[in-house]
């Protein structure tokens, strides 16, 4: 494991219009923002060097954790507004913060002294979602930063580039399939239309495992005006405590399932699904119960239409089995599968009178950094 020092910048709550820090924190009282020249930060009330405490980013630059814990039920969080959905009932819980990544995309901290989810928090906006607790993070409910094909929202921070992106089914009378995305592993290349409509390739896989929390990559238009839409990639969530991190629910980063053809139009390819995102966990102490999921799975790609709308694929999400490509309409192909676990993603299948299948997206990424892990749960993919 390495140990990954990034400068921090703070944002103070209130320019996030998050609440205001209440009461003194004399257990830990503020740690200064690391200098420029790289040297320790200093405590500001007793003059001691800052120790960073998350294996993943430097904590030395975070504002102390407000007095009290912050139970959240079901809610929004937006990465660039640093707002809830609906205002967590609990005044002086939780603060919002910057993190500058090096090789990566600003990040926005959700600072906490201890945080419960016991409903579904949706994370949204572009820039990565971290939350960093002083005492625990417990997980009896859903974090979930994918993106989703019913609603057209994208999890915090997907389509993060770089990407070796996927490719667009070509036009030629009928569509080709779009690409699908990828990240971890590669998205399937999109079925062939009719009249020789090339699918799309997929996307390939990131070369090397990021070095910084980024969203996963999308997948590609099919062919024709009337081809699907690419899904896009899923998003982004890290969770880093001083203590521990405990998940009997789920975290999950899975990509959008790519739209069906023949939108507004016939004979239009299918939409590639995106690649799922990144989820990191950094604890002492992680644990993932035998009713836990930690998922990053990839979209199923949108079917290929022939004279009418073709289904779109499903998206990434909880259960142990690829997300499912759509049905195709009439002679069009069928979307392929998303990645999950071990298991690649699937291309689009050809059409035989009209446009060709979207390809599945891959895999995301997940990492987990603990010298104490107990898992009983499902992890997909396998953490890197």
């Amino acid at each position: 494991m390495v140990r990954r020092s990034w400068p921090l910048v703070f944002a103070a709550a209130c320019s996030f219009r998050g609440p205001a820090l209440g009461g003194s924190d004399d257990a830990h009282p503020t740690d200064g923002p690391r200098p420029v020249d790289g040297s320790a930060a200093v405590d500001a009330t007793d003059g001691t060097a800052c120790t960073s405490w998350a294996a993943t980013f430097d904590t030395c630059g975070l504002p102390p954790a407000p007095p009290t814990a912050l139970v959240l039920g079901t809610n929004t969080f937006n990465t660039d507004t640093g707002m809830f959905a609906i205002v967590p009932p609990t005044p002086n819980t939780f603060l919002v913060a910057s993190v500058h990544q090096v090789s990566g995309p600003d990040a926005t901290v959700l600072v906490v002294r201890a945080v419960d989810i016991s409903g579904t928090l949706r994370v949204v906006g572009t820039r990565p979602f971290i939350i960093a607790a002083d005492a625990a993070i417990t997980v009896g409910g859903t974090i979930d930063a994918g993106s989703h094909r019913s609603d057209g929202t994208t999890g915090a921070n997907a389509n993060s580039a770089p990407c070796n992106a996927a490719v667009i089914g070509s036009n030629n009378t009928d569509g080709g399939g779009g690409g699908g995305g990828g990240f971890q592993t590669a998205g399937m290349v999109g079925g062939t239309g009719d009249h020789a409509a090339t699918g799309g390739a997929g996307g390939a896989a990131v070369a090397s495992v990021p070095m910084a929390l980024r969203g996963g990559c999308a997948g590609a238009h099919g062919g024709m005006a009337s081809g699907g839409l690419q899904g896009a990639g899923g998003g982004t969530v890290e969770l880093a405590a001083r203590a521990a991190v405990a998940i009997s629910g789920a975290v999950l980063a899975g990509g959008m399932g790519g739209q069906g053809g023949g939108n507004g139009a016939m004979k239009g390819g299918g939409g590639g699904g995106g690649a799922g995102g990144m989820i990191i966990l950094d604890a002492p102490t992680v644990t993932i119960a035998a009713s836990g999921v930690v998922a990053a799975h990839g979209g199923g790609g949108g079917g290929g239409a022939d004279t009418g709308l073709a289904a779109s694929g499903a998206d990434g999400g909880v259960l142990p089995v690829a997300a499912t490509g759509g049905l195709p309409n009439g002679q069009g192909g069928a979307g392929g599968a998303g990645a999950f676990g071990t298991t690649t993603a699937i291309p689009g299948a050809a059409g035989a009178g009209g446009g060709g299948g979207g390809g599945g997206g891959g895999t995301g990424h997940i990492r987990i950094f603990s010298p104490q892990l107990s898992s009983s749960g499902r992890v997909s993919p396998p953490a890197t």
